[in-house]
């Protein structure tokens, strides 16, 4: 039985080794495995997805409309479940008892779960061996499952970890977990020092940072391939200038580029960059920014105020915008037809049941108010945040990078027209498949377990330097960097503004 981390892993690996085991071999997720070992031998199981594990959070703790509260229920809840048996809390309790009470167990509950089962009932079936892929990245009750695997099956455990790869710390993998295998399972350890995927100045970087770790290297890493390879540090002006930095990396090469990031603090400037630059791209650890809901209805009042908008602006609009609804919109539209849509609201704003349509007039005025002084756009968009309601979520990021890029922007019609169509708002955008794109947006976590030609990590110093000077926090954001730069199989470009971070500097360059 093979153990990894993500299906896309557990289908690589056991398509790879179905050629040498024939169909002797099973494997898959902790989850999966878990889950189709009790299903196979009678447990019916409901499991609670993700959305309605949101919903129920949500609904318990009364936070819908408190982003903070519900995060800091959703981490205790999700961090007390992944250990065994479950840390119980007030949270916890009560969460649990509401899956209970309809009869679900959510994603967290399937490895308890599975464990409880093996040592009630004892399943029955055949199992040589066990190979545990990512070893480093197990948690407490994942570990807790090997051991009764084994226990059942007599079978012999291997496992394949690299301890300077521990980045989930936050779901309790860390890299005793990796100590305690190897004593619970009285193992020997081989060093796998070659590495097959990079080119040789990368793997020689890469061990310069580790070797400021703590923990001792037990071993000689090495590159298998013949290549040098490319290493190559950036200082920039300011992020801006850093995502010139990437444009210009991506047009002098027709490799394929990964581009990684510690945190989204600056990727919403990096999208917009590149779509200034006419560059096509695929995110892969979350929604484009034109598809963020908060962004769209920005935007949609911001078209409003300057009178260059039609009737699907307006719906967007309602989203967020106090006292207009979907109802009012509704009667907008059945009276379009081919009139002019300013007209209407205008002859509509003082009839009965369509008053809130006054609020138009109040985005005017403040719009004109602006034209007037030939203010940048930044000012306004700060002004409409007033004409939010309460209960819609705009999240920080949004907010703060729509400020920050509009700056360069005045309040005039063609301003307003232009910001649009930069973010392809007002165009169709073809739909990308990832085999006709050779640039990838994705976070470092995200990015975990694959590799890419090229490497890019902008933002060094933004997001690689430990704002926690204990040495547990320096460790564990060492270990992020080492698995970002170590995704590279023959360049990797590292850009920073401002002073030379700490990680880079370990490196040796």
């Amino acid at each position: 039985m093979l153990i990894t981390f993500t299906n896309k892993a557990a289908k690589e690996i056991l398509y790879k080794a179905d050629a040498h085991l024939a169909n002797n071999i099973s494997g898959g997720t902790f989850h999966k495995i878990s889950y189709k070992l009790m299903k196979n031998h009678g447990k019916i199981l409901q499991i609670c997805d993700e959305s309605k594990k949101r919903l129920i959070i949500k609904k318990l703790f009364d936070c819908k409309k408190d982003k903070e509260k519900y995060e800091k229920i959703y981490k205790i809840i999700s961090k007390s479940k992944s250990v065994y048996p479950i840390k119980c809390s007030e949270y916890v309790n009560e969460y649990q008892a509401e899956l209970i009470k309809y009869n679900m167990i959510d994603f967290d509950d399937i490895i308890n779960n599975g464990i409880d089962f093996i040592k009630q009932y004892k399943p029955n079936f055949q199992l040589t061996h066990t190979l545990v892929d990512e070893l480093q990245d197990t948690s407490e009750n994942q570990l807790k499952f090997l051991i009764e695997l084994q226990k059942l099956t007599n079978c012999k455990m291997i496992g394949v970890a690299d301890i300077f790869q521990s980045i989930y710390e936050w779901r309790n993998a860390k890299p005793e977990n990796i100590d305690e295998f190897v004593n619970t399972f009285n193992c020997k350890i081989y060093g796998l020092g070659v590495n097959f995927r990079s080119d040789i100045d990368i793997v020689n970087k890469s061990t310069n940072l580790i070797k400021h770790s703590t923990r001792k290297l037990n071993k000689n890493l090495r590159a298998n391939s013949i290549n040098k390879g490319i290493v190559k540090t950036i200082r920039a002006w300011n992020i801006f200038n850093e995502i010139d930095k990437i444009i210009d990396i991506y047009r002098r090469t027709n490799k394929n580029i990964t581009i990684l990031y510690r945190d989204r603090t600056n990727k919403m400037q990096l999208e917009y960059g590149l779509r200034k630059a006419g560059i096509n791209y695929k995110v892969s650890d979350s929604n484009d920014i034109v598809e963020r809901s908060s962004f769209k209805v920005l935007l949609s009042v911001l078209k409003i105020s300057a009178g260059v908008y039609d009737i699907y602006d307006l719906e967007e609009a309602c989203k967020g915008l106090k006292r207009l609804g979907m109802a009012t919109i509704n009667k907008v539209r059945e009276k379009l037809d081919n009139n002019d849509i300013d007209q209407v609201i205008f002859e509509m704003m003082n009839q009965k049941g369509t008053k809130n349509l006054t609020i138009i007039n109040s985005l005017r005025a403040k719009y004109k108010i602006h034209e007037k002084n030939q203010d940048s756009m930044d000012l306004l968009i700060a002004e409409f945040t007033q004409y939010i309601i309460p209960s819609f979520e705009i999240s920080k990021d949004i907010y703060n990078f729509l400020i920050d890029i509009c700056k360069s922007y005045k309040v005039s019609i063609q301003d307003i027209r232009d910001i649009c169509n930069d973010f392809g708002l007002d165009n169709n955008k073809t739909e990308l498949q990832e085999d006709d794109c050779r640039l990838i947006l994705s976070t470092i976590h995200n990015f975990k377990g694959l590799e890419c030609d090229t490497i890019i990590i902008p933002f060094c110093n933004w997001s690689m330097r430990p704002d926690d000077n204990t040495k547990d926090i320096i460790e564990a954001e060492r270990r992020v960097f080492y698995v970002g730069i170590t995704r590279a199989k023959h360049e990797l470009y590292l850009i920073y503004s401002a002073s030379e971070p700490r990680f880079i500097k370990e490196l040796k360059l």
